[in-house]
């Protein structure tokens, strides 16, 4: 989203100082947590911090953040709805940010593999 400033249009750098806030608290909370042994949270955390700061460099870079992906799980959507010239630089992003949900998910969720319950 462009804010309009008299004659110019400047990037939305309030949501983005705000996605950077959020993901620095996130961070401390994941440390917190670390070192407090409570790791399926602490991963979570982690991979929050991790997409609110992705979030918010792409709104630096112009790149409009819509609603849904604010919402929503973010790798899913952020690499098909941007700019092709971040296509490139986002699918690489995306490969740790897909990593880091998979572990927050195993972690955080009771599963079943080869018939035995995991939990952590």
């Amino acid at each position: 989203m462009w804010i309009r400033v008299g004659c110019v249009s400047l990037p939305d750098l309030e949501m983005a100082k705000e996605f950077a806030r959020k993901a620095e608290e996130d961070l401390k909370s994941s440390e917190v947590l670390l070192n407090n042994e409570l790791y399926a949270d602490s991963v979570y955390h982690a991979q929050q911090a991790a997409e609110k700061i992705v979030k918010s460099l792409l709104l630096i870079n112009d790149v409009v953040i819509a609603e849904q992906l604010v919402t929503s799980h973010f790798v899913d959507k952020i690499v098909s709805s941007s700019p092709e010239e971040w296509s490139d630089r986002l699918s690489e992003m995306a490969k740790d940010l897909v990593d880091l949900e998979k572990e927050w998910l195993r972690s955080r969720y009771p599963m079943r593999r080869f018939g035995k319950l995991v939990t952590k």
